[in-house]
């Protein structure tokens, strides 16, 4: 990989060299700055839907100047930066390239590289490798990225294959047919080709739960990022590919979605999903509280027959209990020993802020005035198979997103559907604090 030699100390007394923002290098902030005026404000044009010029990334300048500024200092912000820059030149290789080498800092010099922790706060590097996230210089720009490109079908995309499946495509946009998309993924030509993206795509996708687990780990969860647009552009990928090359993964349906123009999905058809991959099965519908709470005890049932020393048992009726509970009951459950130590500030200068006695007793209050009896849900649901649980479990996290950005169900079923995939080994080594070495 071309980012190993970060993997070297840039000295003893400092691993990860100097933190050039925070000593306020000029030529560093200079470019940093530069650069970020060179990343578009959309991706597609508003009026045309034209995607952006990636001619326009002059790469070879742009890694340069980022090589020189990483040979100081090892920080997550260049290389942040240069996967934006990669993605949007369409290169998914050298996009994958930049999050390996972030999952591999974080894991090897998770203390000193940059940026660092501040007295516990680690919300300026997690905010550094949210920009993975963003749908303007990454999702959109690795959707329109071409996979290869062939003398007679020209470049083929992941946007190409959903304008070919039934994606309605812009004033002028070309029509590929979908056979011959599959064909040329598929064709001897591009072999060596295919190989080599689909492994540097696999390897991108676990280090993105390698950067995920080094966050869970060194914050306590506290401070974990969540890489849902970024899996899912990944996901997609490997699932075309896989689709037109059988041999590189399972041979099962999938279903992935595209972040279309105005800003809603779009359903792309992809012929096979890797298989080893079940807890990315389609999410199941979930229209109430109640069919959540129903799905969760499905769920639940599943873990408690199949697979009993999984945690995600733990997690998934921690999550059906505070189904309808408030703020209060969920604090009280999942930190006790610092629940009473819980406050809103309303107001820091003044000092009015409400404590958890005050909470407590406004939350009682309203239960007693607003008492119902809860309803049952008319929707029965069952899981015989792990994929089945991750499809139900998927379900009830995006209804909580949706209906109820404040609920910590969608944090205890990510853990959970993590600890899905894990050995004991691992799962032992997560519940049991390291001791220190004395």
């Amino acid at each position: 990989m071309r980012f190993d030699s970060l993997l070297t100390p840039v000295s003893e007394s400092a691993p990860c060299g100097p933190d050039l923002d925070e000593i306020g290098d000029d030529q560093y902030l200079n470019y940093v700055l530069g650069a970020d005026n060179r990343m578009p404000g959309r991706y597609l044009d508003s009026e045309t839907g034209t995607p952006f010029d990636r001619t326009s990334i002059d790469l070879k300048a742009e890694t340069k100047a980022i090589g020189g500024f990483l040979e100081q200092s090892r920080d997550l912000r260049l290389l942040t930066l240069e996967a934006r820059l990669q993605a949007l030149a369409g290169q998914i290789a050298g996009f994958c390239d930049c999050v390996q080498a972030i999952a591999a800092l974080l894991d090897q010099f998770w203390d000193e590289v940059h940026p660092k922790g501040f007295d516990g706060d680690f919300t300026l590097r997690q905010n550094t490798v949210a920009v993975l996230e963003d749908r303007t210089t990454v999702v959109l720009p690795l959707q329109y990225a071409p996979l290869v490109r062939d003398q007679r079908a020209g470049t083929i995309s992941l946007r190409d294959h959903a304008v070919a499946t039934g994606t309605a495509a812009r004033e002028g946009e070309r029509v590929l047919d979908v056979n011959q998309i599959m064909e040329t993924l598929r064709s001897e030509a591009h072999r060596a080709e295919i190989d080599a993206l689909h492994a540097s795509l696999s390897s991108a996708r676990k280090a993105v739960a390698t950067i995920r687990s080094a966050f869970d780990e060194g914050t306590n969860y506290q401070y974990s990022p969540d890489f849902e647009l970024l899996s899912g552009v990944l996901g997609q990928l490997l699932a075309l590919i896989e689709g037109a090359r059988p041999d590189l993964g399972g041979a099962n349906g999938h279903a992935v979605t595209e972040a279309a123009p105005d800003g809603s999905a779009e359903i792309i058809a992809i012929g096979a999903v890797p298989a080893a991959a079940p807890a990315k099965a389609a999410a199941v519908a979930i229209g109430d509280h109640a069919a959540a709470a129903a799905a969760l005890l499905a769920a639940e049932r599943y873990f408690g027959r199949a697979e009993p020393s999984s945690p995600a048992l733990i997690l998934v009726h921690q999550a059906r209990l505070l189904v309808g509970k408030p703020l209060v009951a969920a604090i009280e459950a999942l930190m006790p020993d610092n629940a009473e130590y819980a406050s809103i500030v309303v107001d820091a200068a003044s000092g009015f802020e409400l404590n958890m006695a005050k909470m407590r007793a406004i939350t009682d209050d309203f239960a007693a005035a607003a008492e119902e009896p809860a309803a049952g849900s008319e929707t029965i649901f069952s899981a015989g198979t792990r994929a089945e649980a991750a499809a139900l479990l998927a379900g009830v996290a995006t209804y909580f997103r949706s209906v109820e950005a404040s609920s910590p169900i969608p944090m205890l079923l990510g853990r959970a559907e993590r600890f899905m995939s894990q050995s004991f080994q691992s799962i032992i080594a997560e519940l049991l604090p390291k001791k220190n070495s004395e």
